[in-house]
């Protein structure tokens, strides 16, 4: 599969979505990452969850390139990009929406572990 068509299908917004979501929820700081460096108006702590999740979306992706229900035909080429077909995006979202459930579910682990993280750390600290 060529990159290109891989990348017009990872790059949804849907993962890091999910992610700070999950992150508001947990009452968590979506600026302060731990693999991504801190930068103005990015949530890098959204973007480490995304990064984490990442194999997760790459193997839905080659499963539907290999099962044929995403193609090159699926994409075009728009000014140095290339963008998804209507149709592939429905395809893929679809597919993403079986999934998703569990990445939910597993987002909402990781920020409730994080959180008890810190906590744990301020009462080593002896801060609460």
């Amino acid at each position: 599969m060529p990159r290109k068509l891989y990348l017009a299908a990872y790059d949804v917004r849907e993962p890091r979505r999910l992610a700070l979501r999950a992150i508001a929820q947990a009452g968590l700081d979506p600026m302060l990452g731990m693999l991504h460096d801190c930068s103005y108006n990015r949530d890098s702590l959204a973007c480490d969850f995304t990064e984490v999740a990442r194999p997760r979306v790459e193997r839905l992706v080659w499963r539907l390139f290999a099962d044929r229900q995403l193609r090159a035909e699926s994409f075009s080429q728009e000014g140095g990009g290339v963008r998804m077909s209507k149709a592939a995006r429905a395809t893929f979202y679809a597919a993403y929406e079986t999934q998703a459930i569990l990445h939910r579910r597993w987002l909402r682990r990781l920020c409730a572990a994080l959180v008890e993280h810190c906590i744990s750390l301020q009462q080593e600290a002896g801060e609460i």
